[in-house]
């Protein structure tokens, strides 16, 4: 039987990185006594595949993690048992049943969307300037370790802005995602201020697919 779980990420455990979140969840479904899928080998794991990696120092709403169980498990008793586990900070709040056949949720990504809290006050007229430029262009390094110049405007569906110090953004994820940092860090460049990462807080609201033109969340699948 195979399910999809969504969750959340929040407070201190924005620290953690994708590869401890994934042993913390290993283990703490290993003392829930979850019936999961383990890998064979001299080393077996339980078998889950995650939707996106969350960049460190993001919070979010909504990560996923595709599993598939040995026996059949109720969802909202999984979800109970696995939260009087789970450390503060981390919950799971969905799951749903998915086909044998269904497509994992990372390769089904296509879409994010994003609240940043930026460092700066900006007016809404420089947003708007910003979204009409024609192309937006940005360095990106490649896994190569070479820096290529990108136009990433047509991955940004919206740029909306919610007060001075406030924005929201939904955008391209998956295969081509677009980094909501090179988004802002390309809106500073524009208007001239100085781009400091680590003074933005960045939360994430969802992970979307795309079907007959609707962007739907992952967990409706």
């Amino acid at each position: 039987m195979r399910k999809r779980i969504k969750f959340n990420k929040h407070g201190q455990l924005k620290y953690i990185g994708h590869l401890d979140l994934q042993r913390l969840l290993h283990r703490a479904l290993r003392k829930a006594e979850i019936p999961v899928e383990y890998s064979k080998g001299f080393n077996p794991h339980p078998i889950t595949s995650f939707a996106q990696p969350l960049s460190l120092g993001f919070i979010s709403e909504a990560e996923y993690m595709d599993m598939t169980l040995t026996d059949n498990y109720d969802n909202q008793h999984l979800i109970d048992k696995m939260n009087t586990i789970l450390p503060e900070g981390l919950r799971f709040i969905d799951a749903i049943d998915l086909a044998d056949k269904a497509p994992k949720a990372m390769a089904i990504v296509e879409a994010a969307r994003y609240t940043i809290t930026l460092d700066q006050d900006i007016d809404k007229e420089e947003i708007q300037a910003f979204m009409n430029q024609e192309e937006i262009l940005v360095e990106k390094m490649t896994k190569k370790k070479r820096l290529k110049t990108i136009d990433i405007k047509p991955g940004i569906y919206e740029l909306i802005y919610k007060d001075s110090t406030t924005l929201e953004v939904f955008c391209s994820a998956g295969s081509s995602n677009v980094k909501p940092q090179l988004i802002v860090k390309a809106l500073y460049d524009f208007i001239d201020l100085i781009f400091d990462e680590h003074l933005l807080k960045f939360k994430r609201h969802d992970l979307y697919l795309k079907r007959e033109d609707q962007f739907i969340p992952l967990i409706d699948a």
